[in-house]
């Protein structure tokens, strides 16, 4: 019984320390909050961000309440949290509510339509010409 009361202090204090991290997106801002087990924040931990071929787009660190805004969102991002005393975190998240990418579409649609309506005038001078 002392084996068995010993090993779960000795577990729980382990994952006292685990370092936990969640990303989510917000406003078209891509937001990674980090926490340890115990729920206090990883406050001035260093924050590296990813894109989906491993570069490095920026790296900075956490505030007081443990969160890092991503500056500068791609779609695909993978984000690494590390804490003093080797604890670490990593995420990968895929960003559905970029703003740019809203705007991207928007100027993808505009063209085709422009595109549309000159194959339609095409298409009626075709059709008059052949008329006369």
């Amino acid at each position: 019984m002392r084996i068995f009361i010993l090993s779960f202090f000795l577990f729980s204090s382990l994952f006292a320390h685990k370092l936990n991290l969640f990303v989510y997106d917000e406003d078209s801002k891509v937001i990674a909050s980090a926490y340890f087990a115990s729920g206090s924040y990883c406050n001035e931990c260093k924050v590296t961000v990813f894109d989906d071929k491993n570069n490095l787009i920026e790296e900075g660190l956490t505030n007081k309440e443990g969160e890092y805004i991503v500056k500068n969102p791609k779609a695909k991002l993978l984000i690494k949290v590390e804490a003093l005393g080797g604890h670490a975190a990593q995420s990968e998240f895929e960003v559905k509510n970029l703003k740019h990418e809203k705007e991207k579409i928007q100027s993808h649609n505009l063209l085709e339509g422009l595109f549309a309506a000159f194959l339609l005038a095409l298409i009626f001078l075709g059709l008059k010409r052949i008329k006369k």
